[in-house]
């Protein structure tokens, strides 16, 4: 043999290259091809083992048997001659030997020595290894270092937790170098190694172990970090350059290096000592990847904030400068592409390094068909984007885009702090983060840009000479009219901030206010146009306004508000608004200045106009028309103090005058006359105040006359009555109809000669004294229907009046009276406590009369008749609230009628002033005190009533107890006593058939005091009845003892023949109960309650197999004696001394037996003991073993109690409780579950003997003899 090499150990097997000194060696010669297969070849120069070559590698690194991944040189044959002369041997040796050994036959130093001819040492093992690695460093410029170089400079750091794995150099197969990174060991699998902090330096990295050849490395860069930029030696990592970065791109994710080629003993670093070949200059570096972006949106509120219904602008292109405004790029160098947002408004800019950005808007988006054409930036700036990070907020600078840059954001810096301290929360899209994007915390989405659009607003100044609020007909523009722009008050700015230039109207009227933001403005007329040489001086504004500007889209109608113009502030419009979305102006405008845009032009509005015109007078007379011929005759005078409105025809709203101020009403003076002054032309109406015909009012107990002029607007005669209709309404008196001023100049009459000294000299063209009134007087007749509780006659106590009460009114001829103008007079309805009233009457007679259907159907007095007092001749009985009612029980035609009664007797103002109820006096509508009569009243007695309650009694014990059914529907009659004190159905007098209702009430009112039977009919009880299979309660208290929620149907046999009844119910007039829920004129405790008669049974069958329960085959007994008992003492336990017997049945061929017709209550079944007498049908049987309670409802099971005497005491049950509707039957009242099994009993045995001549039968003497006793039998 001769040397190992390397320091390696004497001895060849497969521990050194796993745990020993050889751990990572490969033998020599050892490769691996690019696609990752690893040869050992013998090169053909060595030769074999046996050639004797000296100092080559004989070694093969085995894969299996017993060497497996040790190294085995080929079969040596040892024989002589071997090779002379080796240079491997110890000197002073006369052949060639192993170092350490001693070359001699027994190997001891001092044995006979081996010639050299007999020795070879020529057998020799050759081994290396290599290493490649080096550092994943963070390209961020860190300790002077330079950012983004490609070089780990300055104190740049490593970053730990970075996974690589090792490749083949076609970068298709993992060599599986383990989690410890040297190929050969036990470790070896695939994923790779982590770099980690190596003798103090972060991100290091190294693979051993590896054979000859060319690799690459697989690094799996973090997210949110990509490959750092190139250097000249990125693709060419065997140029062996340190501390560049070998990824080629700057690309994320896993990265395959460029190919690196190991040559033993030929790369940066040589071991000889320990052959180690190591290459450390494979560096990789990354830098942090950053995005930045978010959205552009219409800004529709101005508000610099996404907000509402406010949504992205898709289309727009932005681009991304550097903090010196110069192009930016990315993190490979290249420029970085303009972006254009999507269809919600986003954009965003990936891959970028650290450092200072402004985003641009580009201004090509303002311009042409770009999608902010007509924009402005939004006014409310978010400010600094580093230190204000809020998402959805504006960050453009400046409102108006440049014609060059656009809109550009502040500097916005990526990277600052840690380096991943972007905005977290900017979750806008929802996606975060999205494809493409870096991580969340090194992508900044706050970078908004809100814009607004810009309007428009004006139109026209015209001359509204007919005041229609429209500019028609040959109505042109006036030119030379000054308008200001506000808004909140004050002079509007622009969408840029500058004070808006006041405007004048030209070229017909127009003006137009421009670059105005979204917002509420108002325009204003100023002031100075109606004072001095003001275009509008002397006018007012027109009187129809169109209205709020935003909702009146309409072209060419008066937008001022007022009509008066003011002294500072001129006409001005109400708020309109422009905008906020994109188009929201009117686009129909047809009346344009020849400089105001072209139409369809959703951003300009042309509709706020304003018109202006002249004022007028109007007035006359107020007269006493006593012929009520409607004209002003003979020695008719004025009246004085009439106070009187003037309205707005349109609206009925009090009108006002030119100044936009109320008219103030008029009062006529001497003569009657009146006018209103400074009027607008238009339509208005002159209202008689209502208050002149109430109180003191100086036309109390007037009405207008009825002959009207007709339209004053055709009528212009003067002293004619001009007041539509007669009565004076309560609220509204009497008014006129509409009149028309104007519109044009001089349109009114100029003929009027009945004019008050004050009126404007004739002829004059803008007064109209035309509107005149004419009044007669009238009557009114009435008074009250009350409950006369005490049929005293008189209206007394706590007795209140009855509404709903129909009232006719008669002359004294009986015929149906007419009021003072010929009318019929209306039927009058109680109302308010029983007042009724006739008013608008002529002098005359009258009688008043309670219509007969009042008493009749649903009339409110059915039942009730007059009060017993009678007050008399009304005219000299003027009492107030006593019976003017003549006789007791209504006429079935006539109703109640009073005695004839004189209206205006005397001095035509002589009825009762005392008569002061109602307390007010005279009430709205009302003639004056003198003029009505209030005396008229009527007393009625009140009528009773009788009613309760039907309901299902379940347990039968007379009394309704919660949850107890209330029965629905159950026709009930009402008889009254023929005077026998007995019911009687043939005799007494049917009187009313109601039904219970939902709750199982039922009332009979409308009753006079006397003797009743309430019924339950007889048909509820007939089969599809809904009380059919139901009997009376048997318990309550069946009297009229005004119990109330007890059975008070008296029990009979078959309600299905006789129905069910009551007892006598005496209703006695104010003695009947106060605790049944009603007055003490009602008797509500006259209650039904009903139960269903329950059954109880089942089978009697002889149980076989004595298990308890029946099984089909098994015999049914036939008549067999079963018993019911009644649980006398409710204890639940059966006792034959003290418990009822009910009935007894025999059980039928089927062995069934049933009880019927039972009332609710707990029970016990027996099997009488007859049954098991020597004679009984049981004879010899027991009750089954098995048995269970009787009361669960169970089928087919033995509900017997066990005992061992049935003979004595028969089999008994346990107690069953009945209860209707509970029971296992479908209707609930039927227990067919209580069952018997039988079982028969049997008995064994006879004789014990001895059997003398063991012939196994008794025989000879054997049975006389031969018996034995005493012997114990089991």
């Amino acid at each position: 043999f001769n040397f190992v090499t390397a320091g390696a150990p004497a001895t060849i097997g497969g521990a050194p290259f796993t745990a020993g000194m050889l751990r990572g060696y490969l033998s020599s010669n050892t490769s691996t091809s690019n696609t990752g297969v690893i040869t050992d070849p013998q090169l053909a120069s060595n030769g074999a083992t046996n050639s004797d070559q000296d100092n080559f590698d004989d070694g093969l690194k085995q894969a299996t048997g017993f060497y497996a991944l040790g190294v085995l040189s080929e079969k040596l044959v040892i024989a002589a001659p071997e090779p002379l002369g080796e240079i491997t041997k110890p000197s002073g040796t006369t052949g060639g030997a192993t170092p350490g050994h001693n070359n001699t036959v027994d190997g001891t130093a001092g044995g006979t020595a081996i010639a050299d001819n007999n020795s070879n040492v020529t057998v020799d093992f050759g081994f290396y290894t290599q290493c490649l690695g080096n550092v994943v460093f963070e390209d961020n410029g860190a300790g002077g270092g330079t950012a983004l170089n490609g070089l780990k400079d300055g104190s740049e750091p490593g970053l730990n937790g970075v996974t690589l794995k090792l490749y083949s150099a076609d970068g298709m197969t993992e060599i599986n170098v383990g989690p410890d990174g040297i190929l050969g060991t036990p470790d070896d699998a695939p994923g790779g190694i982590v770099t980690a902090t190596v003798s103090g330096v972060d991100g290091t990295y190294k693979f051993g172990g590896l054979p000859a050849g060319s690799y690459k490395v697989r690094v799996t860069i973090p997210a949110g970090l990509n490959s750092t930029a190139d250097t000249a030696g990125t693709p060419a990592p065997d140029g062996n350059v340190d501390n560049d970065d070998n990824l080629v791109g700057v690309a994320g994710g896993a990265q395959l290096s460029p190919a690196i080629s190991l040559v033993a003993g030929a790369e940066p670093t040589v071991d000889n000592a320990t052959a180690l070949t190591t290459n450390n200059t494979l560096d990789f570096g990354v830098a942090r990847a950053y995005s930045l972006g978010n959205r552009v949106w219409k800004d529709l509120d101005n508000s610099g904030t996404l907000n509402g219904a406010e949504v992205g602008v898709q289309g727009v292109v932005l681009r991304l400068l550097k903090g010196d405004l110069s192009p930016a790029t990315d993190l490979s160098g290249a420029n970085v592409a303009n972006q254009t947002t999507d269809a919600s408004g986003y954009y965003r800019f990936d891959n970028l390094a650290t450092g200072d950005y402004v985003v641009e808007v580009l201004a090509s988006n303002f311009t042409g068909t770009g999608k902010l054409v007509g924009c402005l930036s939004s006014s409310v700036d978010a400010g600094d984007p580093d230190s204000v990070a809020t998402d959805s907020d504006d960050n453009g600078t400046g409102i108006t885009p440049s014609a060059t840059d656009g809109i550009r954001s502040l500097a916005v810096t990526l990277g600052e702090g840690t380096g991943a301290a972007e905005p977290t929360t900017d979750n806008d899209p929802a996606t975060n983060p999205a494809a493409g994007e870096t991580v969340n915390g090194q992508s900044n989405r706050t970078v908004d840009f809100g814009f607004i659009p810009t309007y428009s607003l004006g139109n026209r100044v015209w001359k509204d000479l007919n005041n229609s609020g429209t500019l028609d007909g040959a109505e042109v523009g006036v030119d030379g009219v000054v308008l200001r722009l506000l808004k909140a008050g004050v002079q509007a700015t622009d969408a840029n901030g500058v004070l808006v230039a006041d405007q004048t109207t030209a070229s017909g009227g127009y003006y137009r206010f421009d670059n105005l933001a979204t917002g509420d403005y108002v325009v204003e007329v100023r002031a100075s146009n109606f004072i001095g040489t003001g275009a509008l001086a002397g006018c007012v504004s027109s009187g129809v306004n169109a209205g709020d500007p935003d909702t009146d889209l309409d072209d060419s109608d008066d937008n001022g508000l007022g009509v008066t113009p003011s002294a500072t502030d001129g006409i001005r419009s109400d708020a309109i608004t422009l905008g906020p979305a994109v188009n929201s102006e009117p686009t129909t405008e047809a009346d344009r200045s020849p400089t105001d845009p072209t139409e369809p032009n959703g951003m300009t509005n042309l509709t706020l106009d304003f018109g202006f015109m002249p004022t007028f007078a109007l007035g006359n007379r107020v007269w006493k028309d006593l012929d009520n011929n409607g004209a002003l005759n003979g020695s008719e005078a004025g009246i004085t103090g009439v106070v009187l409105r003037l309205l707005n025809a349109a609206t009925l709203a009090q009108a006002t005058d030119a100044a936009g101020v109320l008219v103030a009403d008029q009062t006529t003076v001497a003569g009657g006359y009146y006018r209103f002054d400074n009027l607008l032309g238009g339509d208005y109406v002159v209202e008689v105040r209502a208050s002149n015909f109430s109180g003191t009012g100086v036309l109390l107990s007037c009405v207008s006359s009825s002959i009207n002029a007709g339209d004053p607007d055709t009528d212009v005669d003067d002293s004619d009555d001009n007041g539509i209709g007669v009565a004076p309404d309560a609220a509204n008196g009497i008014r006129s109809a509409a009149i028309t001023l104007g519109p044009a100049i001089g349109s009114e009459p100029t003929t009027e000669a009945d004019r008050s000294g004050t009126d404007p000299a004739e002829p004059n063209g803008n007064t109209n004294l035309t509107l005149d009134f004419g009044f007669t007087g009238l009557y009114s007749l009435g008074n009250r229907v009350w409950k006369d509780v005490d049929d005293s006659g008189t209206l007394n106590n706590s007795e209140a009046g009855i509404n709903g009460v129909v009232v006719k009114l008669l002359t004294a001829a009986l015929a149906p009276a007419s009021d003072i103008y010929g009318n019929p007079v209306a039927n009058q309805t109680t109302a308010g406590g029983g007042y009724y009233r006739f008013d608008n009457l002529a002098t005359g007679d009258y009688v008043v009369e309670i219509a007969a259907a009042n008493f009749t159907g649903t009339g409110v007095l059915v039942g009730c008749n007059s009060s017993t007092p009678d007050a008399g001749d009304p005219d000299t009985d003027v009492d107030d609230s006593d019976d003017s009612g003549i006789g007791l029980s209504p006429d079935a035609t006539n109703g109640i009628r009073s005695a004839a009664i004189t209206l205006g007797d005397g001095n035509g103002a002589a009825e009762p002033t005392t008569d002061n109820d109602p307390t007010t006096n005279p009430q709205a509508g009302e003639s004056a005190n003198n003029q009505s009569n209030r005396t008229v009243d009527f007393g009625f007695r009140p009528v009773m009533t009788i009613g309760n309650l039907v309901w299902k009694d379940q347990n039968n014990n007379g009394k309704y107890e919660v949850p107890e059914s209330l029965l629905e529907n159950i026709t009930l009659r009402l008889y009254r006593d023929n005077g026998d004190n007995t019911f009687n159905l043939a005799n007494d007098t049917l009187v009313q058939t109601i039904q219970s209702n939902n709750l199982g009430f039922y009332q009979f009112a409308n009753l006079l005091p006397g003797n009743y039977f309430v019924w339950v009919d007889q048909a509820e009880f007939a089969n599809g009845g809904d009380l059919f299979g139901c009997f009376s309660s048997t318990g309550g208290n069946v009297s009229n003892s005004d119990t109330d929620n007890e059975d008070d149907g008296v029990d009979v046999v078959t309600p299905s023949a006789t129905g069910v009844v009551s007892p006598m119910v005496t209703l006695v007039f104010q003695n009947e109960p106060t605790t049944d829920g009603d007055d003490n004129n009602g008797n509500q405790t006259i209650d039904f309650g009903f139960y269903t008669p329950l059954a109880l049974g089942n089978l009697v069958w002889k149980d076989l197999n004595n298990d308890g329960n029946y099984q089909l085959g098994e015999p049914l007994l036939e008549n067999v004696k079963v018993n019911l008992f009644k649980d006398a003492n409710n204890n639940q336990a059966f006792d034959a001394a003290t418990d009822t017997p009910v009935d007894s049945k025999l059980t039928n061929a089927a062995g069934e037996y049933g009880f019927t017709g039972l009332l609710p209550g707990d029970y016990f079944v027996q099997v009488d003991k007859s049954n098991f007498a020597p004679t009984g049908v049981l004879f010899g049987c027991v009750s089954s073993a098995g048995n269970s309670t009787a009361d669960n409802n169970t089928d087919n099971n033995d509900d017997g109690v066990d005992n061992t005497a049935p003979a004595t005491n028969g089999i008994t049950s346990t107690f069953i409780a009945l209860l209707g509707g509970t029971e296992p039957s479908p209707d609930g009242r039927a227990n067919a579950t209580v069952d018997f099994g039988i079982t028969p009993t049997f008995s064994l045995g006879n004789r014990v003997w001895k059997d003398l001549d063991n012939s196994g039968t008794i025989n000879g003497t054997e049975s006389v003899t031969q018996g034995l006793n005493g012997v114990v039998v089991r």
